[in-house]
């Protein structure tokens, strides 16, 4: 029997590969996730160098359980589109979620040179540098994403939480009070904060500002 694909036209193939992946993301919505995996997984065969159809299909069997199977169709969606290691759920949290730190941080530096101007691949790259414990590397990285997002809050959280993981509780203090308005602060802000203040006994700046970030 001839393979129906065979006697297509190449552009038949892709419209078959759209029309499944349309169907796969409807039925992920839905929560579907076995049609979902099952459809995504048609379309990859007939459109393997769709780097969206990978992902997808990480980050279904991610929420699966299947690590195994979440690397190995992340690292095919990174080979075809390397972009995508700056783009939350992806291969570098998985491997930072499994303690590969020194992968996850290539693989957001590997971002970096694609997209220098990714905030998300320099919040994920500063966060595994200060589980590292490399925090004057992850203070740049933090201050480089606010030369490009000024207002962007991840980045002036993450230098106050790496000020107070080197113990330079100061330094943290200053930060969240200069950087996080009350628009901006929240319930994570709080905590840091609450790491920092009683060691600099600071405590009627701390319930005034606990009461700001809360």
């Amino acid at each position: 029997m001839t393979d129906s694909r065979s006697a297509a036209t190449p552009q038949a193939i892709l419209d078959l590969a759209q029309n499944k992946k349309r169907e796969a993301r409807a039925l992920f919505q839905a929560g579907n996730l076995t049609e979902a995996k099952s459809l995504y997984k048609q379309a990859s065969q007939l459109d393997p160098a769709d780097a969206q159809v990978w992902l997808m299909l990480g980050n279904i069997s991610g929420q699966s359980g299947s690590v195994t199977e979440t690397e190995a169709a992340y690292r095919q969606a990174l080979r075809l589109n390397p972009a995508l290691g700056a783009a939350p759920p992806s291969l570098g949290p998985l491997l930072g979620s499994l303690g590969r730190h020194g992968e996850a941080t290539e693989c957001y530096r590997q971002a970096l040179r694609i997209k220098p101007q990714s905030i998300p691949a320099h919040i994920n790259l500063g966060n595994i540098l200060v589980i590292q414990g490399k925090f004057d590397e992850a203070l740049e990285i933090y201050r480089s994403a606010l030369r490009f997002d000024p207002n962007c809050r991840k980045a002036a959280l993450g230098i106050a939480h790496a000020y107070e993981r080197q113990g330079n509780l100061e330094q943290s203090f200053a930060q969240l009070q200069t950087f996080l308005s009350p628009e901006q602060a929240g319930a994570d802000a709080a905590m840091i904060f609450a790491a920092v203040c009683r060691p600099l006994g600071r405590c009627d700046e701390a319930i005034a500002l606990m009461e700001r970030l809360l």
